[in-house]
């Protein structure tokens, strides 16, 4: 992934949230008017996609109704990161999963 200052990848690291880039095109500047045949040849893909990013685990870390400060972990692979909400999300494979928070 490319970084230039000031723009939504910077500000994603700093949220800790996932973003997804999509290039249809070699040309950095396109004509308005591909757009709708590019949005029917990729739309379907795009769903497909975003579909995915309900799987896995997420939900709410808390103690006596705080939200924990720390990060998730997965038994026997990656764990996820809490944001100040208490929100955690990490992207798995449909399965079982232990996770715990360390906190």
């Amino acid at each position: 992934m490319w970084g230039v200052l000031g723009t939504l990848y910077d500000w994603s690291q700093v949220e800790s949230c996932l973003e997804i880039a999509v290039g249809l095109s070699c040309c950095k500047s396109v004509l308005s008017s591909t757009f709708p045949d590019e949005w029917d040849n990729n739309k379907e893909s795009l769903y497909k996609h975003l579909e995915n990013a309900h799987l896995g685990i997420k939900g709410l870390a808390m103690k006596d109704g705080k939200p924990l400060q720390n990060n998730i972990d997965i038994v026997g692979g990656t764990g996820g990161i809490i944001n100040e909400r208490g929100e955690y999300w990490i992207l798995k494979l449909p399965g079982e999963y232990e996770a715990y928070s360390l906190e």
